[in-house]
């Protein structure tokens, strides 16, 4: 018992030289997570300086006094500062910290290189530096809100290590005779064996804390993970395009709902099936190639338009955007496709287009489009040797029903003067609204005149019967003027003027009558 109370002192601290030795050797095993770097450099520097203080202090008398004392001491002062801020940054990064243990440390230092003149100062110096270090670590650490109780645990002992120093400082002063570094007794004993008790706990709580922190940081990795596996699946299943994978082989492995709403089938239906077999019958070999360039790593990505099929035949535009990607054991591709329903976009093109190229209110082609027509006519005519005509037709007392009855009704009445005028002339005709009451038709390979007579003709007693526009009953005629070409002209505006020519003639002639551009044996006018 006597040996316990009263133990070499030098022995103790050759047991706290191989106490912080076994705690570097202990951590330097530990396999510590990424991000805690910091905190495990910061706790292994202080142990290393805490082993170089105590093989300091404890070689007092064989080397130097300034050796042994000062650096000795500010190395333990520098020790457990560092120790402390591993504890601390295992929670915490901010760099107030670091510069308040640095503080705290080198007034430490300062006031033991100052007034350490007696064995009982250095004994009190010393350890008020330790316990004001210890003191501060246990108060930042329970300094959080979510302090575990393993932390708690740990920063109790090491307020209990810090009262110890309080009242070691408090005997040094009241009794300066009756201590110094090196005297045997019981106090000393006590404050020398809890130091290395402290040493061993400190080693094993850093640890047990490292693993913790280590587990949290798992935990909030797979909680997160779990959060966006979560955000991810409801954005697939709730998302307004079809998303889906296909395997290496081009086999759909997953659909969302979408998919099954857009393609009329359901999710499981699709799984397992060809994604070849979603694609219109039409664009099938095209498809393939596409998908086999994708899938063999030809082609990084893919963006087209598409026609698709559905299992009840009807068909719906499809914009496909897809890539490919290693699945998750990186053995073979994955094919991720998006298609977003671009049907209604399909046919607001087309309504576009034929807004650009027909007339809005009868549908028949515009002056834009029956250019174009014309000029195509006017090569196949020079270069095979044939001939075609073109009619300018305007409508008579048009202006007296648009005034007298309104322009709905003469909208109406124009919507059905197209469809007579439709129904005179061949489908490979072009028949086209100019202007307010005016067409213009192209009768293509009529090689005479008397062809292009017969069917103006049919135009212009097409509307001797009256038009029946809402409760109206309209009288209407027509006046039709006729250029030939090449005998009226070899360009477009040769023919229009020519064929306008005509048809004023035949306004000035009594109305309701064919002209031609050019006197003919054929009669003139009828």
């Amino acid at each position: 018992m006597s040996i316990l109370l009263s133990p070499d002192i030098r022995t103790v601290i050759l047991l706290l030289f191989a106490g912080n030795v076994l705690a570097i050797v202990m951590l330097s095993a530990y396999r510590r997570k990424e991000g805690l770097e910091l905190a495990y450099r910061r706790y292994i520097a202080g142990k290393i300086f805490q082993a170089l203080a105590w093989m300091l202090i404890g070689a007092r008398g064989t080397i130097p006094d300034w050796l042994s004392a000062d650096v000795g001491n500010g190395s333990l002062y520098v020790g457990f500062a560092f120790e402390g801020l591993a504890f601390v940054l295992l929670e915490r990064r901010e760099k107030k910290f670091t510069r308040l243990y640095a503080s705290v440390t080198i007034t430490g230092i300062f006031l033991f290189s100052m007034f350490s003149t007696t064995p009982a100062l250095r004994v009190a110096l010393s350890s008020a530096s330790v316990g004001s270090i210890t003191a501060m670590t246990a108060i930042l650490m329970l300094y959080s809100i979510q302090a575990s109780r393993l932390r708690v645990l740990v920063a109790c002992f090491y307020i209990a290590f810090s009262i110890m120093l309080a009242c070691r400082v408090a005997y040094a002063v009241l009794y300066p005779n009756q201590i110094s570094v090196f005297q045997n007794g019981p106090i000393q004993a006590f404050t020398y064996l809890m130091t290395f008790a402290f040493t061993l706990v400190g080693g094993a709580g850093f640890l047990l804390l490292l693993k913790e922190q280590s587990d949290n940081a798992l935990a909030q990795a797979v909680n997160e993970l779990q959060i966006r596996e979560t955000l991810l699946t409801n954005i697939f299943n709730t998302s307004s395009v079809a998303i889906f994978l296909a395997n290496d082989d081009g086999y759909i492995s997953m659909a969302n709902q979408r998919m099954a709403e857009m393609f009329g089938r359901t999710i499981e239906s699709l799984i397992g099936s060809p994604y070849l077999d979603c694609v219109s019958e039409a664009q099938r070999d095209e498809a393939q190639d596409q998908l086999h360039k994708l899938l063999s790593g030809k082609i990084s990505f893919l963006k087209l338009e598409r026609e698709y099929s559905r299992p009840d035949g009807s068909h719906f535009w499809g914009q496909l955007t897809a890539t490919h990607m290693h699945d998750g054991q990186k053995v073979g591709h994955q094919l991720v496709g998006v298609i977003a329903d671009i049907t209604d976009l399909k046919l607001a093109e087309v309504n576009m287009r034929k807004m650009a190229h027909h007339d809005p209110l009868t549908g028949l082609a515009n002056r834009a489009l029956f250019s174009d027509r014309l000029q195509q006519a006017m090569m196949v005519a020079k270069r095979d040797q044939t001939r075609f005509a073109l009619l300018y037709i305007d409508l008579d007392k048009f202006k007296l029903v648009n005034d007298s009855f309104g322009h709905q009704v003469g909208d109406k009445l124009l919507q059905e003067v197209a469809l007579r005028i439709s129904r005179c002339v061949r489908d490979s005709d072009i028949v086209a609204r100019v202007g307010g009451d005016e067409f213009v038709i192209l009768l293509r390979s009529v090689n005479t005149t008397e062809n292009a007579l017969l069917v103006a003709e049919k135009v212009r007693i097409s509307h001797a019967k009256n038009f029946k526009i809402e409760e109206h009953d309209l009288a209407i005629s027509c006046s039709i003027g006729v250029a030939m070409y090449p005998d009226d002209g070899t360009s477009e505006s040769e023919l229009s003027a020519k064929s306008d020519e005509a048809m004023y003639k035949a306004k000035h002639g009594g109305r309701d009558q064919v002209q031609f551009a050019t006197i003919t044996t054929t009669n003139n006018s009828l």
